[in-house]
């Protein structure tokens, strides 16, 4: 929280957050400065929509979310912190933190770009996308592994990621070989999620 005094006449601008159901639109805003008067503004036709690709489309009205959207390659999406693109999936046999596949398995490279939206450097770690999920043509869940740098077969860690900076990262996925792929979800720490659809990934 933040607090300031203010001298008299003094005007300074604020930005707060409100959460509200994901589902309805907002009609009306009550402002009360501690015990003192309530102001209420009328909201109807102000608040904007939710914007692409979280707006239920089956709401005409903007106000709501969908939990999880279908996403595009290549193009960003704003998550949290971050804004996230996914550049490519790959299968690979390459060996990953000097680890081979397991007899049987193959790896799954999911290339993502993040730029950082907030403040202040940032670290990210496979935390960052705490409940991603990997499917295969099966509809069987993957497992993930590891989060790796860029084009490096080295873990992602210890990179302090400055404000405005973009940082290349790999999802390391430890799939069964032989068997395509369903789609992917993309989450940052455990929030909506986009799903790409992967079975055209070879």
């Amino acid at each position: 929280m933040y607090t300031a005094s203010l001298k008299a006449a003094q005007k300074i601008e604020l930005v707060t957050v409100i959460r509200v159901p994901a589902s309805g639109v907002v009609p009306k805003l009550i402002v009360q400065n501690g015990d003192g008067g309530v102001l209420r503004y009328d909201l109807r036709g102000i608040v904007k929509g939710v914007p692409a690709p979280f707006a239920d489309p089956k709401d005409a009205s903007g106000a709501t979310a969908l939990k999880d959207a279908p996403a595009k390659l290549g193009t960003s999406y704003a998550l949290g912190r971050y804004d996230m693109r996914l550049e490519s999936v790959a299968f690979s046999t390459e060996p990953m933190l000097n680890q081979a596949a397991p007899s049987g398995q193959r790896y799954v490279l999911a290339t993502v770009v993040m730029k950082n939206l907030g403040g202040n450097d940032d670290s990210p770690s496979h935390y960052t996308f705490q409940g991603s999920e990997l499917f295969d043509a099966d509809g069987e869940p993957v497992r993930f592994w590891v989060l790796a740098r860029g084009s490096r077969p080295e873990e992602a860690i210890n990179r302090a990621v400055k404000p405005g900076e973009e940082y290349r990262v790999r999802l390391v996925f430890v799939a069964p070989g032989g068997v395509g792929l369903r789609d992917l979800t993309l989450r940052e720490q455990g929030g909506r999620g986009l799903v790409f659809d992967l079975r055209n990934v070879k």
